[in-house]
């Protein structure tokens, strides 16, 4: 399969069928000497992974499953969420092209458009010694129309009523996704953090949000460089929270 790209996916690995496709990365990178921007694509996942242990339920050969491995020399630890940021503009630039819709970056980077996801990602690094070794794992909902009420999903088709070519949007985010690499790689990280922040989803909103122990009201103001967000009580207290320490309410 060829990409238009510089390098990533010279070295591209397509299989029927895997655990998934974040853990077929981290195997290879084990066992041989892999390629920077080496792509890896599952028509099925047999137990595709989300954020922190959350499942990614997808029906066979009905949407785009894929996972990159990209090397940066000079990032520091204190800056890896730049790699989440980049990929979910990738996939939100990605989106926007073929659908012609207004896609959202829900904290920390999952996609949506019209409230629903469509799109997840699920980033995994690897230190050896200052050199990171990024496995990008994005899942993308194409063509699968029946989802689990509670998922709150929708995919390409049912927004576009066409099938789509897993292949050929699978070259397109890869594009994206290069391009989005090369910024990050040349220190552009002005430039992708106003594009995220002004891709969130209900950013500087007022929404309700929920914690283990309270629903309050607030406004998301900032994500800071550990991918932290904050949000802005109405009294004007700054909270600070991590991944899974708060949610949305919809």
């Amino acid at each position: 399969m060829q990409f238009n790209t510089i390098f990533t996916g010279k070295q591209f690995v397509e299989l029927d069928s895997v655990d998934s496709t974040n853990n077929y990365a981290a195997k290879l990178i084990t066992q041989t000497k892999v390629l920077d921007g080496t792509v890896i694509m599952a028509h099925f996942q047999e137990k595709g992974r989300g954020q922190q242990g959350n499942e990614w339920l997808s029906n066979p050969s009905e949407n785009l499953m894929c996972s990159t491995i990209y090397v940066l020399n000079k990032l520091s630890s204190q800056h890896v969420f730049q790699v989440s940021k980049m990929a979910a503009l990738a996939v939100k630039d990605t989106l926007e092209k073929l659908l012609n819709e207004t896609v959202y970056i829900k904290w920390p980077n999952d996609i949506y458009i019209k409230n629903k996801k469509i799109s997840g990602m699920l980033i995994e690094n690897q230190w050896q010694g200052n050199r990171l070794i990024t496995i990008i794992g994005i899942g993308i909902n194409l063509n699968q129309t029946d989802f689990e009420s509670h998922l709150n999903a929708t995919s390409c088709k049912l927004l576009s009523n066409k099938n789509w070519d897993i292949k050929q949007v699978l070259k397109e985010l890869i594009s994206n996704l290069e391009s989005r690499f090369l910024q990050l790689r040349a220190d552009q990280n002005i430039l992708l953090n106003q594009e995220y922040t002004e891709g969130l989803l209900f950013f500087n909103q007022s929404r309700s949000f929920r914690t283990q122990n309270e629903l309050f009201q607030g406004r998301i103001t900032e994500v800071l460089d550990s991918g932290h967000i904050q949000i802005t009580t109405p009294s004007g207290e700054e909270r600070i929270f991590a991944f899974k320490e708060v949610e949305f309410v919809f």
